[in-house]
């Protein structure tokens, strides 16, 4: 959900020039692809409807402090950039990381519907 908030509050400037214009695009196109990852967990069957609190109890569990901190990080990165080449770096190595992670999360699933 971090990503969301980064791609829709932080990364987006002013249209000054092109690089940060390709910025605005790439950022618009992300900020709501956490409705996807909804749609693929409701698909899964993995989500549940559930008590508003309980979702908050297991966002702020402290086995995911990590990745609260992580999130808080690239957001603050992002934030104090000084230039639209700096926050589209930032950008690209996220999503990088992210396809790792993704290609990850195939292979497991593979591997488990495979058993």
């Amino acid at each position: 959900m971090s990503f969301a908030d980064l791609s829709k509050f932080v990364l987006p400037g002013p249209d000054v020039d092109p690089l940060q214009r390709y910025l605005n695009a790439h950022a618009r196109e992300e900020e709501d692809h956490w409705r996807l990852y909804v749609a693929d967990l409701e698909a899964l069957a993995v989500a549940t409807p559930g008590s508003f609190s309980g979702a908050i109890g297991y966002l702020w569990q402290d086995g995911l402090w990590p990745v609260r901190q992580a999130a808080r990080g690239l957001i603050e990165l992002a934030a104090s950039a000084p230039t639209a080449t700096a926050r589209l770096v930032l950008l690209e190595a996220i999503e990088a990381t992210s396809a790792i992670g993704f290609a990850s999360a195939r292979q497991a699933a593979r591997d488990f519907t495979a058993e």
